[in-house]
């Protein structure tokens, strides 16, 4: 993961002699030199430690006395660091036990500040068990904050799941009851 040490370890006792060195190569061509510890024992392992600056694909070439070993250059995908999703909230009327309604646009906010890297993910169960009637709206408003809006058409309990770096953030699910909309109000144009 980007920012965190990546180790491995090489073994040279049937080698014979010579000098292990690690280069590191990042997806813009950057190349470092890691760092090589002797372990000094029977194996004559060495400890290599690298500190991957950004995402993508590296490639990390292990030489012995000069020469590349088995399968190096070897192919390392660098991610990103993992989000908390502990660290998020989430509160709106659209989250709000009672008081949304059938047809009607309702909405919630996504707090990630502090939260670290992750994609925000909502999924919304209507009261009959499916998943693909709400239709969800996810905008990123800036400052960490991402808006979802949604148009319940189903009356009833609905289950509303909002993840953060693919786990599930703290209190969700969340149950909105949804209630059926007067339909006085759409008589009062005739």
């Amino acid at each position: 993961m980007v920012l965190k040490p990546a180790e491995f370890l090489v073994e040279t006792v049937e080698a014979g002699m010579g000098e292990v060195l690690v280069y590191v190569e990042d997806p813009e061509g950057h190349t470092e030199e890691a760092r090589v510890i002797p372990n000094n024992d029977k194996n004559r392992t060495y400890s290599v430690v690298y500190l991957p600056k950004v995402e993508g694909l590296h490639k990390v070439k292990v030489l012995f006395a000069g020469q590349d070993i088995d399968r190096s250059p070897f192919m390392v995908n660098i991610s990103k660091a993992m989000g908390d999703p502990t660290r998020v909230q989430a509160r709106g009327p659209g989250l709000q036990p009672t008081g949304n309604v059938v047809n009607k646009p309702t909405y919630f906010d996504i707090y990630t500040a502090g939260a670290g890297a992750g994609d925000v993910g909502v999924i919304i169960v209507d009261s009959n068990s499916r998943r693909d009637t709400v239709e969800i709206v996810l905008e990123n408003r800036g400052d960490s904050i991402f808006r979802c809006t949604y148009v319940p058409v189903l009356e009833g309990p609905h289950t509303i799941y909002v993840t953060f770096a693919g786990q599930q953030i703290p209190r969700s699910p969340f149950t909105v009851s949804i209630s059926e909309g007067g339909f006085h109000t759409f008589f009062l144009e005739t």
